[in-house]
C-alpha cells in the first residue's frame, strides 16, 4: 500500500513538489542530506534521508515547516532507542544518550555553488563552522559520499521509505564517522568527519536544536541557513534563517530551480514492484 506525504519548497521562486512513496529499499543522491541517530549505550544506529539540501535554502511555508514527508521517525526512534529516547541519560556518562547530527555534500558545482560544498549541522548557532580550502572540503565531501553510498539500496524501516537502521560498528555507517568511530583504517575517529570540531552531533536530552551550515571553499566562517528541531515525538521542524533566502544573481532564478524540480521528483518516484 503505497503512503503518500507532500513537502513544498520554494526555490528562487519555482515551487518544488515532493512526494513520499512507499518503497522497499533506500537511496541517495549527491546533495542529499542525511541525518543521523546513535547512542553511547547501544550498538544500533539509525539513518534518515531528508532530500536534497536546495530547498532548505527557501520554502514556500513560510519560515518554519515539519518535514512530514520522512513518516513516523518517531516510532523508529522508540523502537531502537527505547520510548525514553529523547531524555535517555547514559548512566556511565551522566549525559544524553541518543545523539544526533545531519550531514550532506555537493561534489559537483550545482545551483550556483561549488564543488565540494558540505552542508553540516551545529550545535553552536553563535559559532558557525570556519571554512576551508577545497582539498580539505573534498576529503570530507568524500567520506560523506561513501556514508550515502553505504546508506542506499538498504531495508527501509516500517515507518519511513527513507530511514533505515545500521549497527554502530558499520564501516561507513553513521556512527563510524562520529567521534569513537572506527574507519576504514581501522583506527578510531577523534572528531566528526575528520573535521568538525568541536562535534556536529548533539545529545538530545542536552538539546533538541542543530543549526545548519553551509561551509563553501575559502576562508572565514560558513554561513548557518537556518535551524532543525528535533521533537519529543519525533517530529522534525525546520527553521529558516531569513539571510539564508538566495539571491537570483546567485542561484541564477528560475532555470536552475526548474532543474531541481525534475531531479528531486525522479528521485520520488515509486519503485517498480
Amino acid at each position: 500500500m503505497n503512503k503518500t506525504n507532500t513537502f513544498l519548497a520554494i526555490a528562487s521562486g519555482v515551487l518544488i513538489g515532493t512526494t513520499a512513496f512507499a518503497q522497499s529499499t533506500t537511496s541517495y543522491s549527491d546533495g542529499d542530506i542525511l541525518l543521523g541517530f546513535r547512542a553511547t549505550d547501544t550498538s544500533s544506529a539509525y539513518v534518515v534521508n531528508l532530500g536534497q539540501a536546495l530547498p532548505f535554502y527557501s520554502n514556500s511555508q513560510g519560515n518554519s515547516f515539519v518535514l512530514n514527508y520522512i513518516g513516523g521517525i518517531g516510532n523508529d526512534l522508540s523502537n531502537i532507542f527505547g520510548a525514553n529516547w529523547a531524555t535517555r541519560i547514559d548512566p556511565a556518562t551522566g549525559t544524553g544518550a541518543v545523539l544526533f547530527s545531519f550531514i550532506g555534500t555537493s561534489r559537483t558545482p550545482s545551483f550556483g555553488l561549488p564543488q565540494y560544498t558540505i552542508f553540516s549541522s551545529n550545535p553552536d548557532s553563535a559559532n558557525p563552522f570556519g571554512r576551508s580550502p577545497v582539498a580539505a572540503l573534498a576529503l570530507v565531501s568524500n567520506l560523506v559520499a561513501a556514508e550515502g553510498n553505504f546508506f542506499a539500496g538498504n531495508l527501509r524501516t516500517a515507518n519511513s521509505a527513507y530511514a533505515t537502521i545500521q549497527n554502530a560498528n558499520d564501516t561507513n555507517g553513521y556512527a563510524s564517522f562520529q567521534p569513537g568511530g572506527i574507519g576504514p583504517d581501522g583506527q578510531a575517529r577523534t572528531i566528526s568527519y575528520d573535521y568538525f570540531d568541536p562535534t556536529n552531533e548533539s545529545a538530545v536530552a542536552i538539546s533538541s536544536v542543530l543549526f545548519l551550515n553551509e561551509i563553501l571553499p575559502g576562508s572565514g566562517p560558513s554561513r548557518q541557513l537556518g535551524s532543525f528541531v528535533l521533537a519529543a515525538n519525533g517530529a522534525l521542524i525546520y527553521t529558516q534563517s531569513i539571510s539564508a533566502i538566495p539571491e537570483p544573481s546567485t542561484y541564477l532564478a528560475g532555470g536552475l530551480a526548474l532543474v531541481a524540480v525534475g531531479s528531486f521528483l525522479r528521485r520520488r518516484r515509486p519503485a517498480q514492484a
